[in-house]
């Protein structure tokens, strides 16, 4: 029962990575403030703007400008484009 149940979290979650891994890519600016923990980001989907606030996942505070995947119909919905931003959270879950 263990590793069955194991199997189908392991599935859902290769599924989710595999969606956001197909998602498009585009550059977002990182707006102030800077906080340690997340950055709000904004950037540009045909031709509309939209800004949102992200998990940090590593980013410096040096960087002005990152890779984010964004879901096609649903452009407001994004991730940073890193093991870190896409990964590291649902394996955390996934872990506990």
């Amino acid at each position: 029962m263990f590793l069955a149940i194991n199997g189908v979290v392991a599935a859902v979650l290769a599924v989710y990575l595999l969606f956001w891994l197909l998602a498009p890519v585009t550059r977002a600016q990182i707006q102030r403030p800077l906080q340690s923990n997340t950055v709000v980001v904004q950037y540009k989907v045909n031709e509309k703007v939209y800004q949102q606030e992200l998990l940090r996942s590593g980013i410096p505070f040096a960087k002005k400008e990152i890779s984010i995947r964004y879901i096609g119909w649903q452009p407001q919905w994004a991730r940073v484009n890193s093991f870190m931003g896409l990964a590291a959270e649902p394996l955390m879950w996934w872990l506990v």
